[in-house]
C-alpha cells in the first residue's frame, strides 16, 4: 500500500497517489485475493513470527553503503572531502523521529467505502477475521489509492492500534509492511543521516465516541459493532463500581467504545516489540497508558523490562486528567484515578522513563465525536456538577441547560436570541474547559510540582495554534492565517489573555460562529454574545476568571515549564500539514533557540522533531518531505545553508544537531534507565548479537557515558544578524 507520495518540491502540491496497485515494490498487493494461510506461510510458524527469517531478508541498505560523504551539513560541522563517515569507529549520532505512529493506515471517505465499513463492522476496533470483511477493506484501500484529490480533504484515518491483532495475523503482516514502507520513505540518504524512530501505541478502549456526533463531525454514520455503553458499564462495575461516563439510559444508543479485550491489548504491544526486533537499535517503541484500565501499569512494566520499550505514550484528551481527576469525574472516581496515576508517576520517575502526552486541542476523539464526562452534560444534577466544579482550578461555566422553548410565541426575536446564545455558550464553554483540564500544559503543573524530576514531553508544542497565538510570534502570513484562524475560533482555549489573538476575543467569535453555524436564522447573535459576555455578567465574569487562571497560550506555557524543569521537553511533530506554512510556524521557534532570547533560551536544548507519521501522509508528505521542510524552515537545507556566513553556519548547525538528535537522546534516556541497564535490556529484547546493531550504537553509548556540556550558541558581537521579519522582538 502506498503511504503518501514523495514530492520533488515540498512547496508544491504533491501528486495524487498512484492508481496502479502493482507498484508496491514487492510489498503485499492489495488487489490480489486475500489468502491468510499463503500470506503467512513465510513469516508465521504456528502463529509466531520468525524474526530471524524476516530480518535476514531485510535488504534496505545502510547509509554507509550508499556514499562515504554526506550531502548536507554534518553534525561535526566538517563538510570537507575527508569528513568522518559512518564507517568510522565513532560515527555521528542518527536523526531521531521522536514521534510517529507506524501502525497507521489511511482510507477513503467515499460513500461506498463508508458503506462497506458500516455493513461489515470494520470501523473502530473490529478485526478482519472473515473473507467478507477483508474484501471490504481491500476495496476501500483500492478506492483510496485511486483518489485524485489532496489527502487532507478526503483522507480518513483508521488506526491499526484499534484492531484485533491476536485473532487476525493478516493485520500484523500489514503492520510490518507499513513499517518497511516508512523506513523506505524516510529516505535517510537525502537528509544525510540514518534515522531512528519512536513509534507510539495508543489505548482507546476506555474512550467513548458519540456516533450521532461522529456522523456530523467526521462524516461517518455509526461506528460498526463496537461495545455499547451498557456493556462498558458492566465492565466498569467490576472495577470498584465506578462510572466514568453518563448514568443516563438515553446515551446507550449513541455511545460506543473500542474493545477493551486484554489479550488484544497485550498482543498489539507484542507486535510492536517484534517490529523493533526486525530493525534492532533503530526503533524505540512507546507503550500506551490509560489510568482507566485497571492493570495498565503491569503492562507498562512488562513492556519496559522484557519487550524493548523505552517510553510511555499518554493521551489524556481521551477523558482523564494528568492529576486532580475529581474536576472531571467527581471526588470518588477522581481519587481512584489519581491513586493509579501516583503509582504510575512514581514508577516512571524512579526509573527515569520518558513519557509523552498529546498536547494539541484536536486529535482523538475526532471533532464531533467527543463525549464529555457526564458531569459536564445535562445528565448531571446540579449537586454532582458543583462537587466536580469545586475541585477544578477553573469553575464550571454558569450552567443553564434549559433548552429554548421554540413554541413560545410571546418573545421578541432578541429575547429568543439571548436564550439560544445562552444554551450555545454552555456546550462551547464546557468543551473549552474539558480540553484545558485534560490536554493543556496547565493540567500538568500539579504533576510536575509533585514529581519535579518527571521526564515529560509535550507533543506538538501546544499545536500550531499555540505558536499562532503566541504574543511575540506576530505571524500574519496568508497561509498561516488561512490555516489557523478558523481553528482558533473553534479552539480558543489554546490562546492566552494577551497578544494579538486573545482567548476572550476568540471565545466570543466562536460563540457567534457556533450559533450561526447551526443553520438557524439568528440576526441578533452578535448582540446576544456581546450582552452575555459583558463585564459584570455571569459569562463575562467567567471569561475574566479564565484569563486570570490561564494567562498564557499553550506554547508560551510549555516554554516556561521546559525552562523551569530539567526533564521537560517539547516535540515539534506535525505542527502544520501545509508545506508553505510550516516555515512560518517553525522558524520563529528556531530563531528563539538560535538567538537565546530571554523567554526562549531553553528551546535550544529542549525541542525535538517528529513527523507524527502517518498524519504527514494524510497531507501528502512523505517522511523525507517533512524532514526537508523542517530543514528548510531552519535554514539547514543544503542550498540555503551553503550561502550563510560561517559564524551563522556554526550557530545554526549547533541548534540543529540538538533539535534533530541530541535532545531526543537526552529525553529518551536509553542507557541510564532501568538502573543503568537500559541499552543492555534493549539488546536482550532484540534477541540479536551486537554486530547486528547500527554502527552508531557505539556513539550512543559514549554519548551517555561521557555526557557533553550543553553550551548554547554564542554569536560574535561583530556579526550583524538579520531578524526574522515574522518575529517581533520583545
Amino acid at each position: 500500500m502506498n503511504n503518501g507520495p514523495t514530492s520533488t518540491d515540498p512547496d508544491e502540491t504533491p501528486p495524487p497517489p498512484p492508481s496502479d496497485p502493482s507498484d508496491d515494490d514487492g510489498l503485499f498487493d492489495l488487489s490480489a485475493p486475500l489468502d491468510p494461510e499463503a500470506l503467512f506461510s513465510e513469516s508465521f510458524i504456528d502463529g509466531e513470527l520468525d524474526i530471524d527469517d524476516i530480518r535476514d531478508d531485510e535488504d534496505l541498505p545502510e547509509p554507509e553503503e550508499r556514499s562515504s560523504t554526506q550531502t548536507v551539513a554534518r553534525a561535526t560541522g566538517d563538510e570537507s572531502a575527508t569528513a568522518s563517515t559512518f564507517d568510522d569507529p565513532l560515527p555521528p549520532l542518527p536523526i531521531i523521529d521522536v514521534h510517529c505512529h507506524i501502525h497507521g493506515v489511511s482510507l477513503s471517505k467515499s460513500k461506498q467505502s463508508l458503506k462497506n465499513f458500516e455493513q461489515h463492522g470494520i470501523f473502530n476496533g473490529n478485526d478482519l477475521s472473515t473473507e467478507k470483511k477483508r474484501k471490504a477493506f481491500q476495496k476501500s484501500v483500492k478506492e483510496y489509492r485511486e483518489k485524485t484529490v489532496r489527502y487532507h480533504s478526503q483522507g480518513a484515518t483508521f488506526n491499526f492500534a484499534h484492531w484485533n491483532f491476536k485473532d487476525d495475523p493478516w493485520v500484523a503482516k500489514k503492520l510490518l509492511q507499513l513499517t518497511q514502507r516508512f523506513q523506505n520513505e524516510t529516505d535517510r540518504f537525502e537528509i544525510g543521516h540514518p534515522v531512528a524512530v519512536t513509534p507510539m501505541l495508543l489505548d482507546f478502549g476506555y474512550t467513548p465516541l458519540g456516533t450521532s456526533a461522529a456522523s456530523k463531525g467526521a462524516g461517518i454514520k455509526g461506528s460498526g459493532t463496537n461495545m455499547k455503553e451498557s456493556k462498558a458499564r458492566e465492565e466498569e462495575a467490576t472495577d470498584t463500581g465506578i462510572f466514568y461516563f453518563s448514568k443516563s439510559a438515553t446515551t446507550e444508543k449513541s455511545h460506543r467504545f473500542f474493545t477493551r479485550d486484554t489479550a488484544m491489548f497485550e498482543h498489539q504491544i507484542e507486535i510492536l516489540h517484534l517490529i523493533s526486533r526486525l530493525w534492532p537499535g533503530q526503533i524505540f517503541p512507546f507503550c500506551p497508558y490509560d489510568p482507566r484500565r485497571p492493570d495498565c501499569l503491569d503492562h507498562v512494566k512488562k513492556a519496559m523490562d522484557t519487550q524493548g520499550y523505552v517510553g510511555v505514550k499518554l493521551y489524556a484528551r481521551c477523558g482523564w486528567m494528568p492529576y486532580n481527576n475529581g474536576a472531571l469525574h467527581g471526588p470518588d472516581v477522581g481519587a481512584t484515578l489519581d491513586a493509579r496515576l501516583d503509582e504510575f508517576y512514581t514508577y516512571v520517575t524512579d526509573n527515569d522513563i520518558p513519557i509523552l502526552n498529546h498536547t494539541s486541542p484536536t486529535g482523538h476523539p475526532p471533532d464531533g465525536a467527543l463525549v464529555l464526562p457526564w458531569r459536564m452534560t445535562p445528565d448531571a444534577n446540579q449537586a454532582d456538577r458543583d462537587a466536580a466544579s469545586a475541585l477544578s482550578p477553573m469553575a464550571y461555566p454558569p450552567t443553564d441547560w434549559t433548552k429554548p422553548d421554540r413554541f413560545n410565541r410571546n418573545r421578541t426575536s432578541k429575547q429568543k436570541s439571548i436564550e439560544k446564545m445562552t444554551y450555545e455558550l454552555n456546550s462551547y464553554g464546557y468543551y473549552c474547559l474539558y480540553d484545558q483540564l485534560t490536554t493543556s500544559p496547565y493540567s500538568w503543573e500539579p504533576v510536575l510540582e509533585k514529581y519535579p524530576a518527571l521526564r515529560l514531553c509535550f507533543a506538538h508544542f501546544g499545536s500550531k495554534l499555540g505558536v499562532f497565538a503566541h504574543p511575540r510570534y506576530v505571524n500574519n502570513s496568508s497561509e498561516i492565517v488561512a490555516d489557523c484562524e478558523q481553528l482558533l475560533v473553534k479552539n480558543p482555549m489554546v490562546a492566552g489573555a494577551t497578544g494579538h489573538r486573545k482567548f476572550r476575543d476568540y471565545f466570543k467569535k466562536g460563540a457567534i460562529y457556533n450559533r450561526n453555524n447551526h443553520k438557524t436564522s439568528d440576526d441578533h447573535a452578535v448582540d446576544s454574545a456581546l450582552a452575555l459576555l459583558a463585564a459584570g455578567k455571569p459569562w463575562g465574569d467567567w471569561v475574566s476568571t479564565w484569563e486570570e487562571t490561564y494567562p498564557d497560550d499553550w506554547t508560551t506555557r510549555i516554554t516556561k515549564l521546559a525552562t523551569q524543569y530539567d526533564n521537560v521537553y517539547a516535540d515539534i511533530s506535525f505542527i502544520t500539514g501545509s508545506g508553505k506554512a510550516i516555515a512560518d510556524i517553525i522558524n520563529p521557534v528556531f530563531e528563539d533557540a538560535l538567538f537565546q532570547r530571554a523567554d526562549g533560551k531553553r528551546l535550544f536544548d529542549k525541542c525535538m522533531i517528529g513527523t507524527d507519521w502517518y498524519m504527514t501522509e494524510i497531507s501528502g508528505l512523505s517522511p523525507c518531505d517533512f524532514w526537508r521542510l523542517v530543514q528548510k524552515s531552519c535554514k539547514m537545507d543544503p542550498e540555503t545553508y551553503k550561502d550563510l556566513p560561517e559564524d551563522e553556519k556554526h550557530m545554526r548547525l549547533k541548534v540543529w544537531e540538538h533539535w534533530s538528535s541530541k535532545n531526543a537522546f537526552r529525553y529518551l534516556n536509553i542507557k541510564p534507565r532501568l538502573s543503568g541497564a537500559g541499552m543492555d535490556k534493549l539488546v536482550e529484547a532484540y534477541g540479536c548479537e551486537k554486530s547486528k546493531l547500527p554502527s552508531w550504537w557505539k556513539s550512543l553509548e559514549k554519548f551517555y557515558d561521557e555526557p557533553e556540556a550543553i553550551e548554547p550558541p554564542d554569536p560574535d558581537d561583530d556579526v550583524t544578524w538579520t531578524e526574522n521579519p515574522l518575529y517581533e522582538s520583545s
